[in-house]
């Protein structure tokens, strides 16, 4: 179901006010209809506005009224076709055409739609059942055919099964009539159950599409190989996985298909990035901001890469730029702090892990980037009270038993120390950093235990580590 059938639902209580012989115009019935279409109303604004929110009523507002007349066809058409056969379905149904290239047989499908209409008025006419069936079918479908945008997708599946109620109500008074007519009665009841097994048979094929996401979109490119939105949750997916040449692949052609696609190129320079396609990723990013300036993931994105290449300025810029977007973006804020950070702007820094954790007091990443930057300031008493917190909330963090090790070594509290990195250790065995500080702080306590500690991180790759266990230890 959606938002938008709500609206419809309302309106199908007068379908049943009338298999009922109420009077439609009365006072009474009038009256009791009166908070079904307030909420209706109100329903109707929460779905136009959540469309108003992405691209959806971006994209359709680019085709004209005669365009979206003949989707409405096409949508009524497959709607019940899929309903007597469901056939070929789809978790997506992008729009089959561009605006202003119309291919000429979708005209045929106004057809399809005088036909339905033709076919109220005759049950209309003769049998109130079956009108009453295509009527709350109609109501219910109608919101649905993109005379009015409420959704980035032609046809949805899941959205025909209140008007299915229907449908199926007017199938079945109308079978009744027709096996009567033509004396179908000693079939009638092999035509019922063999209709009902290729139903189940068919339902146990689809359910295996929905075993998960991937196998969910890839069935959505197959069927439908334009389906751009098909193509970018896959890549995405496939980002996620960490396989980011497949994802490049789907958001190539996700952005072939439309060019002003923000999302994908956004996705496509998060995946060229972990390639190490550096120019590429900031070249997708740039595209990104550039067909959706609100675009605030992509601003972070270009941030990330610039810190990476020590262009600190040019990184909190495009910091600032996401925050003025989204300023409880606390990705952003996080990074900026650890930016100013880096820069030596430790008090700066602290004020943006505070906003993080205003916004998610139980940030840990915010918690032991403060604590880090409370430690190079002296404030240990505080640090170790960051730290302490990030572990009580995740125990598995081990940069925070690393750091609280830092600021007990700080201190001179040794014991306390170690303990904290062979803690680290548990979580991490390979850590050179929590070998190599343990081989610090024992250096003037214990001497093998401490070049035992500089050798293991050495063998980790630590070059510090190599270079005092060469100068003390051999």
């Amino acid at each position: 179901m959606s938002k938008g059938q709500a609206v419809s639902l309302a309106v199908s209580l007068l379908a049943v006010d009338f298999w009922f012989n109420r009077k439609l115009l009365s006072v009474k019935v009038i009256a009791e209809k009166i908070p079904y279409f307030a909420l209706a109303l109100v329903f109707g604004i929460v779905a136009i506005k959540a469309q108003a929110s992405g691209d959806a009523l971006r994209d359709f507002a680019a085709y004209s009224f005669h365009e979206r007349i003949i989707f409405a066809s096409y949508s009524l058409f497959g709607y019940i076709w899929k309903l007597v056969l469901p056939l070929n379905l789809s978790a997506l149904y992008p729009y089959p055409f561009r605006s202003n290239l119309i291919p000429g047989y979708f005209w045929a499908y106004l057809l399809a739609t005088a036909a339905f209409i033709y076919g109220l008025y005759i049950a209309f006419k003769n049998d109130k059942r079956i009108f009453f069936g295509l009527a709350f079918f109609a109501i219910n479908i109608g919101l649905l055919l993109q005379l009015i945008p409420v959704g980035s997708a032609v046809m949805s599946d899941r959205y025909a099964l209140i008007p299915s109620f229907g449908f199926a109500i007017a199938l079945v008074f109308l079978g009744e009539k027709l096996i009567k007519k033509f004396k179908l009665e000693p079939f009638a009841l092999y035509l019922v159950v063999g209709y009902a097994v290729l139903l189940g048979i068919l339902t146990a094929i689809r359910t295996e599409v929905w075993q998960n996401s991937l196998v969910l979109w890839t069935d959505v490119i197959e069927k439908q190989p334009k389906a751009v939105i098909g193509l970018n949750n896959r890549g995405a997916l496939y980002n996620q996985m960490e396989k980011y040449e497949l994802a490049v692949v789907d958001f190539t052609k996700a952005v072939r298909l439309k060019p002003d696609y923000s999302e994908a190129f956004y996705n496509m320079g998060s995946a060229k990035k972990e390639l190490g396609l550096i120019d590429d990723a900031i070249r997708d990013y740039k595209m990104a901001i550039k067909y959706d300036e609100k675009i605030y993931q992509a601003h972070l994105g270009l941030a990330v890469v610039y810190d990476e290449q020590l262009k600190f300025d040019q990184a909190l810029a495009e910091l600032e730029i996401a925050l003025k977007i989204l300023p409880d973006y606390t990705e952003a804020l996080t990074n900026k702090g650890v930016l100013l950070g880096k820069t030596g702007k430790y008090e700066n820094a602290i004020e943006s892990f505070n906003k993080v954790l205003h916004f998610d007091p139980n940030n840990t990443s915010a918690l032991v980037n403060r604590g880090f930057a409370k430690y190079f300031l002296k404030q240990y008493n505080e640090a170790i009270a960051d730290f302490t917190q990030v572990i009580a909330l995740d125990p598995t963090v081990t940069n925070a038993f690393i750091n609280r090790g830092l600021v007990y070594s700080a201190l001179n509290r040794t014991e306390e120390a170690v303990s904290d990195y062979k803690a680290a250790l548990v979580l991490d065995p390979a850590n050179s950093d929590a070998y190599y500080n343990i081989g610090f702080v024992l250096r003037s306590i214990d001497k093998n235990e401490s070049c035992l500690a500089f050798k293991r991180s050495m063998e980790l790759g630590n070059k510090t580590a190599e270079v005092y266990y060469k100068n003390n230890c051999l």
